[in-house]
């Protein structure tokens, strides 16, 4: 596959590069969207006068295909259960080779045991016949006119990942599977005992280094992770190995918890997530510079849902995690704006500085979305009309607007330029 890199991008030397993780399926939700947001905003058109007020390079990296051929993708390690990928390979396609068919050494009578492979989805399918078209020169877009029905056909998160992945961004966990009937991996212990694994440690080790060796200005990293289940152990490790090897980096950690579990999980009472919650926030807290949990349910750990008043300006199923996922990768991909920007002074390390005072690690994340501009008023009269924190939805467990704040960073985006400003 031929992927062109966009235009009018940094250079590397100022990239203030930003590394990502995300540990679990629903982080993994987030994550996709989030990487399509940003997939989404690239220029490819050379003759363009369009400023692009986005640093691409902090958070994507550009590389070379065996073949030669220049490629753009993120710098990322997703970490996932085996199961969890469907029709996405684990190595990626854009270094695919043959793969050598091995001759069994077993002389005696062999059982095979063969099963059709997942069939991808009519989005999928139209990236590869786009991809397929860029290859032989052709003009590579996806129809414009048409809707796909993501809504049912996205199972999981790969079913609406547009872009390409390095091999070295994805890991999956051993001794587990994906949507396992026995929740085998529906703990905390759970995932500290993948991490005593040694084998998969090195693997993470030489994955991360391999992003981290090629940075130039390597400013902090993210950490999305799902933590009602063994992958808040497994990120809380992660963060104490960052903090471990990089100590002056940022750390920005993001657990997530989705609207909806599976039934299975639910017991009278509260939720057993409640005890992985709570490890995973301890140990997120003493090896990152700041966390900031995300869900649309105010109390996330009881079994009868405590769901927050819907966003009043979208329409949306808070139950399904492609929709929730998307709201949660909107408000990230504007929160992180504050050091992503071309031409902002302010660096991860800075903010999570600015935002912890007097050694406060938790803040809450909120989002206008889209915040309404109707014709005839004004920008200063729409802010006056909803003034923050009063029109910011909490993305956050426990919050409301009328928490006191001991310190904000706010971020607006997608005026338009003919939009009066008074």
């Amino acid at each position: 596959e031929h992927v062109v890199r966009p235009i009018h991008s940094a250079s590397a030397m100022s990239a203030r590069e930003v590394i990502t993780f995300q540990c679990g399926h629903y982080s993994n939700f987030i994550g996709t969207h989030w990487w399509n947001i940003q997939e989404s905003g690239f220029c490819y058109d050379s003759s363009s006068q369009k400023p692009q007020e986005i640093l691409h390079d902090c958070t994507f990296r550009e590389g070379l295909t065996l073949m030669g051929e220049q490629t753009f993708t993120p710098r990322l390690l997703a970490l996932d259960l085996p199961g969890s990928l469907k029709t996405l390979k684990e190595g990626g396609t854009l270094y695919d080779t043959k793969a050598k068919t091995a001759n069994p050494a077993w002389e005696d009578e062999l059982d095979v045991h063969t099963a059709e492979p997942p069939v991808k989805n009519e989005f999928l399918e139209d990236l590869d016949r786009m991809d397929t078209g860029a290859n032989e020169g052709e003009e590579a877009q996806l129809p414009a006119s048409h809707c796909y029905d993501l809504d049912s056909s996205a199972e999981v998160w790969s079913d609406f990942l547009r872009l390409h992945l390095h091999p070295k961004s994805l890991l999956m966990l051993p001794g587990h599977f994906h949507n396992d009937p026995q929740g085998s991996f529906d703990t905390y212990p759970a995932g500290l005992a993948v991490w005593e694994n040694r084998k998969f440690q090195r693997a993470l080790e030489d994955q991360l280094h391999f992003f981290v060796e090629e940075c130039d200005h390597l400013q902090g990293f993210h950490l999305l992770t799902d933590w009602d289940n063994g992958f808040g152990a497994v990120a809380s490790m992660v963060a104490q190995e960052i903090a471990d090897e990089y100590p002056s980096k940022g750390l920005l950690a993001i657990p997530a918890t989705p609207s909806a579990l599976p039934l299975d999980k639910q017991t009278p009472g509260f939720r057993p997530s409640l005890l992985n919650h709570a490890l995973s926030l301890t140990g997120l807290l003493s090896s990152s510079s700041l966390v900031s949990p995300l869900s649309l349910l105010h109390n996330p750990w009881r079994t009868t849902p405590f769901p927050r008043p819907p966003l009043p300006h979208l329409s949306y199923q808070p139950d399904l995690a492609y929709h929730s996922s998307a709201i949660m990768a909107s408000a990230l991909d504007t929160a992180t704006l504050v050091f992503r920007s071309q031409q902002s002074p302010c660096s991860l390390p800075a903010l999570c500085d600015t935002l912890t005072a007097a050694g406060r690690k938790v803040c809450s994340m909120g989002v206008c979305l889209p915040f309404p501009l109707p014709p005839g008023s004004t920008l200063q009269t729409e802010l006056d009309a909803a003034p923050l924190p009063t029109s910011l939805y909490p993305l956050t467990p426990f919050t409301s607007h009328k928490d006191v704040r001991w310190s904000q960073a706010v971020a607006l985006r997608g005026v338009p330029p003919e939009y009066p400003l008074w």
